[in-house]
């Protein structure tokens, strides 16, 4: 659920691992471990709190592209796709509707409220996805119209090319794809 502790929490794990006696197999007495940890900052989250996480945490542009480069090697490692490996060099986080939504993306009046609540979708993961630095930088704060016309042309990645064909992208877009996302992400990281 955080990092804060991890250095003592690796070594607590490691200390009853080199202590183990019992007769269950290595990997299955790590989960027992893992799943005896309550507090935050040692405590592995269940689907409900990733649930939460891939709904509401802003993360940093740097975590959100790592997090976005899993789960597009998940995406092409089917074995028929003609892409197969990625860079995580060649790759920067793009935000579909851009922090500066108002300059070109104001289909209407908002209220403050209204206002908060798109700014506060602007930074999930369901608004995020990854883009070479060069797509990234002619994307910028470009309409959707114009925006996913460039992304039409440019983008293979499917976890941006299966939303370029949306008539509009908002905040039930957004969250229709952190869902989606969500549900690839547990195939990855699976619940203890």
């Amino acid at each position: 659920m955080t990092t804060k502790n991890y250095n003592n929490l690796f070594l607590s794990i490691l200390q009853k691992l080199i202590k183990k006696e019992e007769e269950i197999g290595y990997f299955e007495y790590l989960k027992q471990i893992i799943a005896e940890y309550d507090d935050i900052t040692n405590k592995f989250p269940d689907n409900k709190d990733f649930k939460y996480a891939f709904n509401n945490s802003i993360l940093s542009n740097q975590n959100a592209r790592e997090i976005l480069y899993i789960i597009s090697l998940k995406q092409i490692n089917t074995g028929f796709n003609d892409r197969d490996k990625l860079s995580l060099k060649s790759y920067s986080t793009e935000h579909i509707m851009p922090k500066k939504w108002e300059e070109n993306w104001k289909s209407k009046e908002f209220t403050e409220e209204e206002k908060w609540q798109r700014n506060s979708k602007i930074k999930i993961l369901g608004n995020l996805t990854i883009t070479t630095g060069k797509l990234n930088s002619k994307l910028k704060n470009s309409s959707w119209t114009d925006k996913k016309e460039i992304l039409k042309q440019y983008s293979t990645l499917p976890i941006t090319a299966s939303y370029i064909d949306r008539e509009e992208w908002n905040e039930d877009e957004i969250q229709k794809r952190a869902d989606d996302l969500f549900e690839l992400s547990k195939e990855i990281w699976k619940e203890i």
